[in-house]
């Protein structure tokens, strides 16, 4: 298991700065919301939090951040809230798991998702057009694959930087090799 480090990086800051303009998205549409249907919507306020949040921590704790993420965004969603609050945090939560672990792991999280809107949607009795859904799907589909490419594009910078180390290392082998030679050919 790796070790969390508890020092503050640039990419920490944006990440910061993403779960407040995540926060910030869903609890302008909740209180718009609460003025013009006067609903309570104090679990939502509790749930948006939930849900964006977590954005924060989404380098050094990907696993975690999504299973919180999501779980409060299909609770959200259950209750019969607005979907449009979930949408920032969401796609940050999916493509940050795409791109921090393994393929396999992150196609569960999206089939995950995908059937979990679905049926947080079924159960919510939203009314949901067919086509909204399959426009969902399709840009939850294109943030995973946008992750998944990260992931992939590290991997393959890492495997060339490890290449390139281990050719510079037969190199300066092959380099004292020939000046050893060369010091008891001619000696």
């Amino acid at each position: 298991m790796k070790r969390v480090s508890m020092r503050l990086t640039r990419d920490d800051a944006i990440d910061a700065g993403l779960a407040v303009l995540a926060l910030a998205l869903s609890f302008s549409v909740l209180i718009g919301l609460n003025q013009r249907s006067g609903i309570d919507t104090s679990l939502a306020w509790v749930l948006a939090g939930l849900h964006s949040l977590p954005v924060a921590m989404r380098r050094r704790v990907p696993r975690a951040s999504f299973a919180v993420s999501m779980t409060a965004g299909f609770i959200y969603l259950v209750v019969g809230l607005p979907m449009v609050c979930l949408g920032l945090a969401a796609l940050l939560m999916l493509y940050s798991l795409a791109a921090a672990t393994p393929r396999r792991e992150s196609i569960v999280g999206l089939v995950v998702v995908q059937l979990g809107l679905v049926g947080a949607l079924a159960i919510a009795d939203s009314g949901t057009q067919a086509d909204t859904m399959v426009g969902n799907a399709l840009v939850l589909l294109a943030m995973w694959v946008i992750g998944d490419s990260t992931r992939r594009r590290r991997q393959h910078v890492l495997a060339e930087q490890a290449s390139a180390a281990q050719r510079a290392v037969t190199d300066e082998r092959l380099r004292i090799a020939r000046e050893l030679h060369d010091i008891v050919a001619h000696t």
